[in-house]
């Protein structure tokens, strides 16, 4: 809380997630939201701040995080979500991404 009045806000979005959701339904469309969820929280450092904005996307506040610091979490959340081996109704694995902005 102490340096919450600076740092880098990361908005991130599920690439392609309507098609899972049109696929498979979306109760695995959750499963997916939830692996990258989890993702997401292996690629921030300790103390930032997590929330879900709505349907596949996502916010990260890095809290006290330079540019080339988000920049860095931003392409370790990228990488995290890559290395998901989803396998919905065990078919295929489907491979999720994700787009990263930040701010």
């Amino acid at each position: 809380r102490r340096k919450s009045d600076r740092g880098a806000l990361l908005i991130i979005d599920a690439d392609h997630f309507k098609r899972i959701n049109d696929s498979y339904g979306h109760l695995t469309g959750d499963e997916a939201l939830l692996l990258i969820a989890g993702a997401i929280e292996r690629g921030v450092r300790s103390g930032d701040v997590l929330g879900r904005i709505g349907g596949e996307e996502f916010a990260a506040f890095l809290v006290g995080a330079s540019e080339h610091e988000a920049k860095h979490v931003a392409e370790r959340i990228r990488r995290e979500v890559e290395l998901i081996r989803f396998r919905p109704g065990d078919e295929r694995t489907v491979t999720l991404t994700v787009s990263i902005g930040g701010i």
